[in-house]
């Protein structure tokens, strides 16, 4: 089991670092089967780039919207980014949603 620092807490000017067990999954972006410039990511959605998709850079597109050029967010301009734009919009779908 993986521990990571809670809080650091000081006691009698001592240091003292709580640990806690992470439970956060990490998200899986597996490449797709047929086209290589898409990438999935179950419950987050789908990241493609240019050369696949459409002109720009790269794009993402959330897995609870319909599948279509409206809902494209992006271009980014590399996939490192397009992917932290999906992660970052999913948890708030999920508490807003």
């Amino acid at each position: 089991m993986v521990m990571f620092p809670l809080q650091d807490i000081f006691i009698n000017d001592r240091l003292h670092i709580e640990l806690v067990p992470v439970t956060k999954q990490a998200i899986v972006w597996e490449r797709d089967g047929i086209d290589p410039g898409w990438y999935i990511a179950d419950g987050i959605g789908l990241v493609r780039n240019s050369a696949s998709y459409r002109p720009g850079g790269w794009w993402s597109i959330p897995d609870w919207l319909p599948d279509s050029k409206e809902h494209d967010i992006g271009p980014f301009r590399t996939k490192a980014m397009a992917i932290e734009q999906a992660e970052e919009l999913a948890p708030k779908q999920t508490r807003n949603g």
